[in-house]
């Protein structure tokens, strides 16, 4: 048993003990939780359970089956039209979008453009924290923001990095809500890399070319005045 728990998501620890527990004094044994796996992907288990007892009717050990409901606890898998409808609105979104937990930073979903985006698998994303897609100046004013802001956020940061550690500008539109009864944020992250790069060479063309010019012509106008 110490060595599954050694896989339990950290946050999972104490449920997951408290339940065993129950289940040596009652018998019956059923929860859900988070684990990471050796790949240090993150997946949903459903365990359930009957105590075997030795002729003293003492406990001695849990005889049970573990599920993976990975695919249950996604959103695509949500119940009912409106949910279903804004399932396929945050999948199909063709920015990358995202909910990451606000406790542990930790991603609880992403959209396919998130994966086409940055490089990873859906459960490498399910196994990492925002902060590994951040560079490491901004994760504490980011992190700052965040925790006051209950509602829309939107900042332009410098810092998203890819898997091959390619670093982009992207401006992030973000939500707070409740992800299966976490508490959560929603993040939509638009990519204005190129847009940064174009006013940045027009920044160096305005300040190397244009403004030079303008100089001379004005002191070129002002000498002319002078002699006249």
């Amino acid at each position: 048993m110490a060595v599954f728990s050694d896989h339990v998501f950290p946050e999972d620890r104490e449920l997951v003990q408290r339940r065993l527990e129950e289940a040596f004094q009652n018998g019956h044994l059923e929860f859900e939780c988070r684990i990471i796996r050796a790949d240090q992907a993150m997946r949903w288990i459903s365990a359930k359970g009957e105590a075997v007892r030795n002729e003293q009717g003492q406990p001695i050990r849990m005889m049970g089956v573990i599920t993976d409901v990975t695919e249950r606890k996604r959103p695509k898998r949500c119940s009912g039209t409106a949910k279903s409808g804004t399932a396929k609105l945050f999948e199909n979104n063709p920015h990358p979008t995202w909910v990451f937990d606000r406790e542990t930073l930790r991603f609880l979903a992403v959209n396919a453009a998130a994966v086409g985006k940055y490089g990873y698998s859906r459960d490498e994303f399910l196994a990492m924290t925002v902060k590994d897609i951040r560079s490491p100046e901004d994760v504490p004013a980011l992190s700052k923001l965040w925790e006051l802001s209950e509602t829309e956020m939107r900042a332009t940061v410098r810092g998203g990095i890819d898997k091959g550690r390619t670093v982009i500008d992207v401006e992030n539109t973000s939500y707070a809500l409740t992800f299966f009864g976490r508490p959560a944020r929603v993040v939509v992250a638009v990519d204005v890399t190129q847009k940064k790069r174009a006013e940045e060479e027009k920044r160096k063309f305005m300040t190397t070319w244009l403004l030079p010019i303008k100089s001379s012509s004005f002191a070129t106008a002002r000498w002319s005045a002078s002699q006249n």
